[in-house]
């Protein structure tokens, strides 16, 4: 009962999540600003999901409702879209650059942070299917989200990042009639920099996740770099981003 719902949730919240770069990049390009300016955006955001990752997964670890983590998150990133929305074609970079950055903080709930949820959803049997049905939801995400985006633009320039909002919209409608846990409360535990340290020691000394970890880095690095790039291409190539999409 708890797979269907979060289902939707995740797929939702992952197409919006793999759509958000590329939206970006295209807004800012469809706003006639500079292709710096995307590009800058874009790493703004990207480089604060990256670093706080770990410190999002300590949190969801911690608290005794995480679903209202998740919902915090959806609901922040919800607030980013519409802001960008409204700032991208005329505000300052800086001011772009840090609101991207909000949203980038709270991108790693919407990714690992909800699969490490799981476990305490689903127990037993069907815990497989469970995590066979969240890598399921990875992929449609990475199809559907940054082609459907990218189409978008054919509505204007705020099309791609109004998009990716109604997305983490519908996932926040959708949030409620997800299961999560209500953890009993904790007591003492270990700084959250010993935690980190604890955790990235156990990541490096253990092979097989070391090199899992590190494979599938180098690969969604390699993703994010061509759904980048296609803005960029078909603008070169076309002089218009209305084929991006395709």
């Amino acid at each position: 009962a708890a797979v269907a719902p979060y289902a939707l949730l995740a797929v939702t919240a992952r197409a919006a999540t793999e759509a958000l770069g590329p939206a970006l990049l295209l807004t800012a390009l469809a706003s006639s600003r500079p292709e710096s300016d995307g590009a800058i955006v874009v790493a703004g955001f990207t480089g604060l999901a990256a670093l706080s990752g770990p410190f999002v997964g300590a949190l969801l670890d911690r608290v005794a409702r995480p679903g209202l983590v998740i919902g915090l998150a959806t609901g922040t990133l919800v607030a980013v879209m519409i802001a960008m929305a409204v700032l991208l074609p005329t505000a300052s970079l800086g001011v772009l650059v840090a609101a991207a950055a909000v949203g980038g903080f709270a991108h790693p709930a919407l990714t690992g942070g909800l699969t490490s949820l799981l476990p305490a959803m689903v127990r037993g049997g069907s815990l497989d299917r469970a995590y066979a049905v969240d890598a399921a939801t990875y992929n449609v995400g990475a199809i559907v989200g940054p082609p459907l985006a990218a189409a978008a633009v054919v509505l204007g320039a705020t099309g791609p990042v109004l998009f990716t909002g109604a997305l983490l919209l519908v996932a926040l409608l959708v949030l409620p009639r997800v299961p999560f846990a209500v953890r009993a409360a904790a007591g003492a535990r270990k700084p959250v920099r010993e935690e980190l340290t604890t955790g990235f020691t156990g990541l490096a000394s253990t092979p097989s996740l070391a090199w899992t970890t590190f494979v599938t880095t180098l690969g969604f690095a390699g993703q994010a770099a061509f759904l980048v790039a296609v803005p960029l291409v078909t603008l070169a190539q076309t002089d218009s981003l209305a084929a991006s999409g395709l």
